[in-house]
């Protein structure tokens, strides 16, 4: 299974944005619409900047590295979906949804 490319992921959100909220999250989400889209906005980010914390280097070289293999064999990451980034911003759950015409921000 191939995933879709971010730019077809954000066209299908906008084709998406007038239905209502909790038909666009999965039952029981942690997070409002807002608080999703600006957690994957943070890990696309972090994924190419650095993550503002990074864990001791000793899990990183032992459980983080049997992690990595693991997600690179399933072809995903999974985690617990309500886990904020560690010394990320916290997520606004008031930060309106930019509508269908605006401009996609730089990550």
């Amino acid at each position: 299974m191939s995933s879709p490319d971010l730019a077809r992921l954000v066209e299908r959100l906008h084709q998406n944005l007038d239905r209502p909220e909790r038909d666009l999250l999965a039952p029981g989400s942690t997070w409002n619409l807002s608080q999703t889209v600006q957690h994957c906005a943070q890990t696309v980010r972090y994924s190419v900047t650095g993550y503002p914390v990074l864990k001791p280097a000793l899990f990183r070289v032992t459980a983080g590295s049997l992690a990595r293999r693991v997600f690179l064999r399933r072809g995903a990451m999974k985690h617990p979906l309500g886990a904020e980034i560690d010394g990320a911003p916290p997520l606004d759950p008031d930060l309106p949804v930019p509508g269908p015409r605006a401009a996609s921000p730089r990550l």
